[in-house]
């Protein structure tokens, strides 16, 4: 048996927030969870499937789970209960040392149902602020303001919970109505969180602000800009998106980043099985239960991932197991001339926070370099 990590999506929002491209539904007076709990039990019976497929090891303990939506703070007591059942029903149990993340929105969220959630063993919580001014929560329709956003941030820190905040940059109208992120994270250090995870907009293109968006030098420098912040205030910017404190780096994550097996389960939700050294499957649930979609990755492609994933770390990425040293250097030599590198060391390649706003072009580079 193997332990493992695990990805449940809770589809249902209160509101269908413009921008997002996320498979979801608006929450209904009475809402049925009928069809959500059968789907999330087809959906592992499916996983258990593909690893006798594979051939591979039993499914042992959780090592991380992650409930993302949607907003399943909204699933509250009743998603606690059933969790904990469908959990025991399958034989399923947490490691120690485990990391139980839910993500919750401002205004979706009871106390009772976080206790509930604490009990079954939520041990991190990741809030959906996305800004911290009332002008920009409006415009990306969101489902709360900034009250609700205070007052989420004031129970989680008298709580002394471990928690994540999200914050988005490039957002309409930043530019005429000249937002000040550093304003916002300041008023969020106030209820000190241990990690933020932070986004640059992008949209489709019917997306109602698409005239209004800055420009790409403009975000960029809101990019560095909170890069700065928040290193002042002790985060570490551990990956392209993600900043925490020493310590609280998001595991679940990490498992992502560094090509390791994530199993999922629920509509639309994507898993990565990694069933040997150089294979593995990415798979996606169809929301309607009738099965899931797949796509083998061979060895180069799994090389091709893995590169990309190691350059969005500060683990970084080890040159010597993916090229030949002579390559490295001139390209390692032109990134560094232009601030994108962080350290090189030993082989071992670590981009700068420069480096990581410009990650795809640097792939561009090692095709034209053929190092890929």
């Amino acid at each position: 048996m193997q332990s493992f990590s695990l990805y449940i999506h809770y589809p249902f929002c209160k509101k269908l927030c413009n921008y997002c491209d996320f498979y979801k539904k608006t929450i209904s007076a009475g809402q049925s969870y009928e069809e959500l709990e059968k789907g999330l039990q087809t959906h592992f019976n499916s996983v258990l499937s593909l690893i006798e497929e594979k051939g591979a090891p039993s499914l042992g303990s959780i090592d991380t789970l992650y409930l993302g939506g949607g907003t399943p703070s909204l699933w509250g007591e009743e998603g606690a209960e059933f969790l904990g059942e469908f959990l025991k029903t399958n034989g399923l149990e947490f490691s120690n040392g485990h990391e139980f993340t839910m993500e919750v929105d401002p205004g979706a969220w009871t106390e009772s149902g976080l206790r509930s959630w604490h009990k079954l063993g939520v041990n991190r919580y990741s809030i959906g602020l996305q800004s911290l001014n009332s002008d920009f929560i409006e415009i990306m329709d969101r489902s709360h303001d900034v009250g609700e956003s205070l007052k989420t941030l004031k129970y989680f820190k008298d709580a002394g919970c471990n928690y994540s905040v999200d914050l988005m940059l490039g957002l309409p109208y930043s530019v005429e109505r000249k937002r000040k992120i550093r304003e916002e994270i300041d008023m969020a250090m106030d209820y000190r969180p241990s990690h933020f995870s932070v986004y640059i907009l992008k949209t489709r293109k019917n997306y109602p602000h698409n005239d209004v968006l800055p420009d790409d030098t403009f975000t960029s420098e809101e990019y560095l800009e909170v890069s700065e912040i928040l290193k002042s205030y002790g985060f570490d910017h551990y990956e392209v998106s993600n900043f925490a404190l020493p310590g609280k780096y998001s595991e679940h994550n990490q498992k992502y980043w560094r090509a390791q097996t994530v199993h999922a389960l629920g509509p639309n939700a994507t898993g990565f099985f990694m069933f040997s050294s150089n294979q593995a499957v990415r798979y996606q649930h169809r929301p309607s239960n009738t099965g899931y979609s797949k796509e083998e990755l061979n060895e180069s492609e799994l090389k091709l991932e893995q590169v990309y994933l190691g350059l969005r770390t500060n683990s970084g990425l080890d040159t010597r197991t993916h090229f030949r040293s002579s390559q490295v250097t001139e390209i390692v030599k032109k990134w560094n001339g232009l601030g994108y590198v962080h350290k090189f060391e030993s082989g071992q390649l670590v981009l700068s926070s420069k480096g990581y706003l410009m990650i795809d072009s640097l792939m561009d580079d090692l095709f034209r370099f053929e190092l890929l």
